[in-house]
């Protein structure tokens, strides 16, 4: 059997979710840095900072109550955007006493990132130094009929911007019950394709997914753990009954993360899921998830059942590079493919032209040539896989693309939202653009 190689994404999906940076003026308070310990719920968490730990409540965030409507989904978009080792920089509001705190993730605010994402309800911002950038982000939510907006009655029919500042949750009687996660409305601008990456993400977090297939020559099973701290375990069994056939098993740990995705006409959501083994061995898994509108996860043509895991998976070994999508991960990822053509035959080509521009040729003509960004990338140092977008202001278009390349292997270029997102080998060779 093949196996697949690395995916880690907790970091790309959060920053996607909302695309919120910190508005001017945040930091006015001094700042101080830490590195986040665990997320208790979607309103709370703890920070390890200066030799301390500490608990942190989101200023002017109300997350939804324990056991109550949208709980646990809050809980697991907050733990998507920040998960355990996540470096953050902490700011007070100086008329919040107490824990509760501005919380920034690389340009990300993350107290209107949660808002945005319609995961709670913005609660005593009137005097607040930031109250209107958060205002602002509950409302958009609130438009869009986004997250508690949408599946919460009690939360849609009330305007929810007053209350205590900050962490406190008192019960909602009457709430309903969480249910099945529905599509959401089509967010409004380009933040789409890293919305919809974080829905599959906090889907999958915790998950132990079992797929099976069989047919009268042979069976195949795979278990796959989903850990919420990107790392994965994955056994997979393979049995043919024909003679000789005999059975091949291969258990593996390593890293997972969410690529490309698209949404079906059906309200379900689509997704390639990469999966890479510690071991370098190995190659790309690539799985073909559909999220359905009953907030259930399966794989494409086979059978499939599902169960919610605390157990953590194994840790990576000594030594071993991060994986999941960072800050050094797109910027190897970006050395690896500057000055690099990628040509994939009937999809075209990709090149890197620098680390800031890049051009996309179908049919040797020009279809993108501009700016160039890496919305998620991991990387080892050896492999490196990505997804890259170029954006042609003067031409008026944009094209994104994954790109995968393998230690030692041959690089793939899928084109995202166009043709039929097949994943095709492609040559590469020095480009000057």
């Amino acid at each position: 059997m093949t196996t697949s190689r690395r995916l880690p994404t907790a970091a790309l999906a959060a920053t996607a979710l909302a695309a919120l940076a910190l508005p001017a003026g945040a930091a006015s308070a001094p700042l101080k840095s830490g590195k986040v310990v665990r997320v208790a719920d979607g309103d709370t968490l703890t920070v390890r900072s200066g030799g301390r730990t500490e608990t942190v409540d989101l200023v002017g965030v109300k997350a939804p109550a324990r056991a109550s409507c949208f709980a646990d989904r809050s809980t697991r978009i907050l733990r998507a955007l920040l998960p355990a080792g996540t470096s953050v920089r902490l700011a007070d509001e100086q008329r919040v006493a107490g824990r509760g705190r501005y919380v920034l993730k690389s340009g990300t605010f993350i107290n209107a990132a949660i808002l945005r994402a319609g995961a709670g309800r913005v609660t005593g911002t009137t005097r607040f130094a930031r109250g209107s950038a958060l205002r602002t982000a509950a409302a958009a939510a609130r438009g869009a009929g986004r997250g508690i907006f949408g599946d919460c009655p009690q939360a849609a029919a009330s305007p929810g911007t007053g209350g205590a500042a900050g962490g406190t949750k008192p019960a909602q009687p009457g709430a309903v019950p969480a249910g099945p996660t529905p599509a959401p409305p089509t967010p409004a601008g380009d933040d789409r394709p890293v919305t919809d990456a974080t829905r599959m993400k906090a889907a999958l977090d915790g998950l132990a997914l079992v797929t099976f297939r069989s047919d009268a020559n042979s069976s195949e099973r795979q278990d796959t753990l989903f850990c919420a701290d990107g790392r994965v375990e994955r056994t997979e069994e393979f049995s043919a009954f024909a003679s000789g056939g005999g059975n091949v098993r291969n258990d593996f740990a390593g890293s997972w993360v969410v690529g490309h995705t698209q949404r079906q006409t059906d309200g379900s959501l689509a997704a390639e899921v990469l999966v890479r083994a510690d071991d370098a061995t190995l190659d790309f898994r690539r799985l073909l998830l559909v999220l359905g509108t009953d907030g259930k996860v399966r794989q494409n043509g086979r059978t499939t059942d599902s169960a919610r895991s605390t157990r953590p998976c194994a840790a990576a070994p000594a030594g071993a590079a991060v994986q999941n999508d960072t800050a050094t991960g797109r910027q190897r990822f970006l050395q690896a493919i500057t000055g690099r053509r990628f040509d994939a035959g009937g999809i075209g080509s990709l090149e890197a032209c620098s680390n800031t521009r890049g051009r996309r040729t179908e049919d040797g003509i020009v279809t993108a040539d501009g700016a160039l960004t890496v919305e998620w990338a991991i990387s080892d140092g050896t492999t490196h896989a990505g997804i890259v977008r170029i954006e042609d202001s003067t031409r008026g278009s944009a094209r994104r693309m994954q790109v995968v390349l393998p230690a030692g292997g041959t690089p793939q270029l899928q084109e995202l939202g166009r043709g039929d997102g097949a994943a095709r080998t492609a040559s590469s060779a020095p480009t000057t653009c």
